[in-house]
Order: C-alpha cells, then structure tokens, then sequence
C-alpha cells in the first residue's frame, strides 16, 4: 500500500501487510487502525481491506465503512464511489481515495492509496498523451539499436 497526498502518510517506502483469510486492515483515524491518516474528513474507521475467499480461491475487497464516502478505481478506469458496507474486489494497482465527500469548500484534503500485490511495490507514472509510446516500447526499441551497434 503506497499513500499519496497527505503529509501523515508520505510518498515514501510502501506499508506492507500480510493478510490472512478473513482478517482485515481498517483504514482510518483511529490510532487502532493498522493504516492511521490523519484527516478531518476521514471516519475513525473509513474502510478496511481484507482476505475473502473467492470462487477461485481468495481475494482482496475492500468495504467503505464511513460517512463522507470512499472512491475507488481498477488500473485505468475512473474514480468511482463505492457502495457503502459492500465488498468490492480489489486487483494489483487499483487506486483508493479518502475522503471523497469534503465538508467545506476549502477543505480538498484527500489521501490516495495504491495497492499493490506480491513482493515488489505498485508505482504510478504520469499518464502518457494518446498515440505516445509506453516505456516498454522505448525500452524495446533501445535493446533493438544496441544490438544493431554490436553486429
């Protein structure tokens, strides 16, 4: 889990969390939530992750448990309000953001968390104009010209 956008969870090293089958990690204000963030907006317990088992086996959801809302995307798709105390299944890079509801006009305080799955950590890159070549396509493109250079 990488957070984003609030100077109580930084954009630095990633949290990581080991999740056993029906446990869970509350997100929230409350200093006895796993993952502690420290907004005005954001419920003592916001939402939770945890381990449920699936029809192929387990996987994560996540569950709004607040009253000013949780947002939430799969990689490359919009923000969306999640439907409260409802299981929604989460996949490596989905995007979490909290809260969604600010109360005042001059409050835009929200965190984002990306949640990545396995050993290495999920990143974010800017998002590439349309027709533009991925990394991956540069990279190829690269290794392509250094082998051409060492015939």
């Amino acid at each position: 889990v990488r957070g984003q956008g609030n100077p109580d969870f930084p954009d630095r090293e990633p949290k990581k969390y080991k999740l056993k089958l029906g446990k869970s990690v509350g997100v929230g204000r409350a200093p006895k939530c796993e993952l502690a963030v420290a907004l005005a907006g954001i419920s003592n317990r916001h939402c939770e992750l945890r381990l449920v088992e699936g029809e192929d086996g387990p996987r994560l959801v996540v569950r709004d448990l607040s009253s000013n809302g949780t947002g939430f995307s799969l990689p490359g798709a919009p923000l969306a309000l999640l439907d409260k105390s409802t299981d929604t299944p989460v996949v490596d890079g989905s995007t979490i953001v909290l809260p969604m509801k600010v109360k005042s006009k001059g409050d835009q305080s929200q965190v984002r968390i990306v949640v990545g799955m396995g050993d290495k950590p999920t990143t974010t890159e800017p998002a590439r104009e349309k027709g533009s070549k991925g990394a991956e396509a540069e990279d190829s493109e690269k290794e392509e010209e250094e082998e051409k250079k060492e015939e």
